[in-house]
């Protein structure tokens, strides 16, 4: 009678859990109803006055919470769907899918629990946004923006200027919809201090999740990240490893369109992958899934540890990889007492201004009218007439100066190029010196 009663109960804990866990799809509706009726509008104005009142006022607390996590204006949204007509049509009966595999992503949250007793209840909302983010969290909300989580190849992708997208949908399915709701109420497990974790910290946090996700909806996980990885795992790491102790994320994670990275997120594979080495070569599985999910990732000497327990580096080892070996310096040159800033022409120069992405390559350098050298050493002001750039020919522009007047022995400066007085300049993705001294932009730096 007692083991009758022990199974019974645990029936029930199972049944409360997945009814608690509630899901909300409410805001794709009051989208498109309001879609219906922007569109029918010639004046901006009034479709952004439409679109407030009946979505944005009418919203979830899930749409408020993810226009905060991923800010964007009703403005905003409405120049998304004036701007691509073909993409909104052809993902609209794709977002209509989200009810029918309710009952999969409640089996998968349910399993999850029975992997790790210890989970938490939350709630899962699902929103149209502006093409900010396909999911993201706020406390024990997941927030999912099904423009982009309901993407596949079947979406009409031919308005955007760049792959990204593309990219992403080529590797979506329905069931890619429950492993990233899954990997986002994963997140809503961890409790950690952003502003202190490195970039191997968060390629963990991210990565951990999509391992995660796999084993609770036991299929495996899908994306383009984890593909490309696969194919070029030793290179990739060899970069990574330059810059896995400092806090720039800005090429690893979410990375948007950047068409200067071989493939959007890698930081999301490279954690994934040690987080699955750790998983097989744990004795103790229960033990390794509540040491992945609780992990501490924002403390770098934790992540060391896990990294050294996962028995990775024995198996990048094994396919090549030597420590240290790869060096690429962009943006400067060192010559007995003297400091030559360096800026070429290059097949795709990614800056970011008031007019958002702009992208200078071979074709249009000569759009490139000045260049001037921002940085820890003058404030960051793009316009000091001391840091402008001489262009000495059609492809390169310099600035020499002596080395101390810029910095000391021992220290570390960060720069950026601005190009044409306001656009700052990212750096390329194969460079190893950058980085960022606070965890925002990825900078260049200089160091003797």
């Amino acid at each position: 009678m007692k083991k009758l009663l022990l199974i019974v109960s645990f029936i029930l804990s199972q049944n409360c859990f997945s009814q608690s866990t509630t899901i909300f799809t409410d805001d794709i509706d009051r989208f498109w109803m309001a879609y219906d009726s922007v569109v029918k509008l010639n004046n901006t104005q009034q479709q952004v006055e439409v679109l407030q009142k009946m979505y944005i006022d009418k919203g979830s607390v899930g749409l408020k919470a993810f226009m905060e996590e991923r800010p964007f204006k009703t403005e905003d949204l409405v120049k998304i769907i004036n701007g691509f007509p073909k993409f909104w049509a052809s993902i609209r009966p794709r977002t209509a899918i989200v009810k029918s595999k309710i009952p999969e992503m409640e089996r998968s949250i349910v399993y999850l629990k029975k992997l790790y007793p210890q989970l938490k209840e939350g709630a899962m909302y699902f929103t149209i946004g502006a093409l900010q983010s396909g999911g993201t969290r706020q406390g024990n909300k997941v927030l999912i923006g099904s423009e982009i989580a309901m993407g596949d190849k079947t979406v009409d992708v031919s308005e955007f200027g760049n792959n990204w997208l593309k990219d992403v949908f080529a590797f979506s399915d329905d069931d890619r919809l429950v492993a990233l709701n899954v990997h986002e109420y994963i997140h809503t497990q961890q409790k950690l201090n952003d502003q202190k974790m490195s970039l191997l910290g968060k390629a963990i946090a991210e990565g951990s999740c999509d391992f995660i996700a796999e084993l609770a909806t036991q299929k495996p996980y899908v994306a383009n990240y984890l593909d490309y990885y696969s194919q070029h795992e030793v290179e990739t790491w060899e970069l990574f490893n330059t810059q896995k102790e400092g806090k720039a994320s800005s090429q690893w994670l979410s990375t948007g369109s950047n068409p200067n990275l071989p493939c959007s997120d890698l930081g999301y594979a490279i954690g994934y992958t040690i987080s699955k080495f750790y998983y097989q070569n744990s004795k103790d599985k229960p033990l390794a899934i509540k040491n992945i999910i609780e992990g501490r990732w924002d403390d770098f000497k934790f992540c060391t540890t896990f990294l050294k327990d996962s028995g990775y580096f024995k198996h990048l080892k094994k396919k090549g990889y030597r420590e240290s070996r790869y060096s690429n310096i962009e943006g400067y040159s060192l010559e007995n007492d003297r400091l030559k800033f360096i800026f070429k022409r290059q097949p795709n120069i990614v800056s970011f201004g008031n007019n958002g992405m702009e992208v200078f390559n071979h074709e249009n350098f000569e759009k490139i009218k000045t260049v001037n050298v921002a940085g820890d050493f003058n404030g960051w002001n793009k316009d000091s007439e001391t840091y402008k750039m001489k262009r000495i020919s059609a492809d390169i522009f310099e600035l020499e100066l002596p080395i101390s007047e810029v910095l000391k022995k021992g220290e570390r400066k960060y720069f950026k190029f601005v190009i044409n007085g306001q656009n700052w300049v990212e750096p390329q993705f194969k460079t190893t010196n950058k980085g960022s001294a606070d965890g925002g932009s990825t900078n260049l730096f200089v160091e003797i």
